[in-house]
């Protein structure tokens, strides 16, 4: 289980399936899936529960009640590190999450991050173009370039 802790407003926030945020609106996260989940904010911080020791916990206070010594049932919380790889710290509620543990989900990441460099190759190109074009660089004789493979043909 997944819970949102917002550091602004102290707020705790159950994740499910839809978005929710907490009670400021600074922080907030959603499930992707039964184990996967994305959030957001700057002071946003994911607590984790131990499921198991949590299932013990409720079982023990359903069947024995209140223990006599007046403590609490106890059970595993812990928080979640932003490098787990079942959460995804995202810009906000409508950012794709891509998470390490799902193989489907690599492809996509592939293309998204080939696109993006693409596209930072082209804005680079684009410059030099601009800069070559302003006279400061000297035109590229045709033929084998520096680098370049010539094919034999038998």
């Amino acid at each position: 289980m997944k819970l949102l802790f917002c550091k602004s407003c102290q707020d705790v926030v159950a994740l499910r399936l839809t978005a929710r945020s907490c009670f400021c609106g600074e922080s907030g996260g959603q499930y992707i899936d039964n184990t996967n989940a994305k959030f957001w904010g700057k002071k946003a911080i994911l607590f984790g529960f131990n499921n198991g020791s949590l299932n013990i916990a409720l079982y023990e206070q359903n069947t024995l009640g209140d223990r006599d010594d007046s403590y609490g049932r106890r059970f595993e919380a812990f928080i979640i590190p932003e490098k787990a790889p079942s959460v995804k710290k995202v810009e906000n509620a409508v950012t794709e999450a891509v998470f390490h543990n799902d193989p489907f989900k690599w492809p996509l990441q592939g293309i998204i991050e080939a696109l993006a460099e693409a596209e930072a190759d082209g804005a680079r190109s684009l410059a030099k173009e601009k800069r070559s074009s302003s006279g400061s660089a000297k035109p590229r004789k045709a033929g084998k370039a520096k680098g370049d493979v010539q094919a034999r043909i038998d």
